[in-house]
């Protein structure tokens, strides 16, 4: 499914209150009615419900993605130019830290 955004259709705007500042308005931001998510924290698809709250900063930070209908293991590109997946982070096997398969390089969840 595809992301539904906000426009300035959707705003009412009264000229009597309206200062100009309006972030979606004035400056596109890009927030999607649908599921709610903001920006950098937009999955690749919509998954069709409100999840910003519970999944947006896990989109953020690259550790999962919603694709084909579903959430999928995100992954992270590696300083040594390599991808770095982040498996079963929606489960309770969820790791605490990840390893590049090239370089060895380790990296916590929360340093990413």
């Amino acid at each position: 499914m595809k992301h539904v955004y906000f426009t300035s259709k959707d705003h009412n705007h009264s000229d009597e209150f309206y200062s100009g500042n309006c972030i979606v308005c004035d400056g596109g931001l890009g927030i999607c009615k649908v599921c709610g998510c903001i920006e950098a924290s937009l999955a690749k698809e919509c998954p069709g419900f409100q999840c910003y709250e519970t999944h947006g900063e896990a989109i953020y930070t690259g550790y999962i993605d919603f694709m084909d209908g579903h959430w999928v293991d995100g992954e992270f590109l590696c300083e040594c130019g390599d991808v770095m997946r982040f498996d079963n982070y929606l489960s309770d096997r969820a790791l605490s830290e990840y390893k590049c398969p090239s370089c060895g390089l380790t990296k916590q969840q929360g340093d990413l």
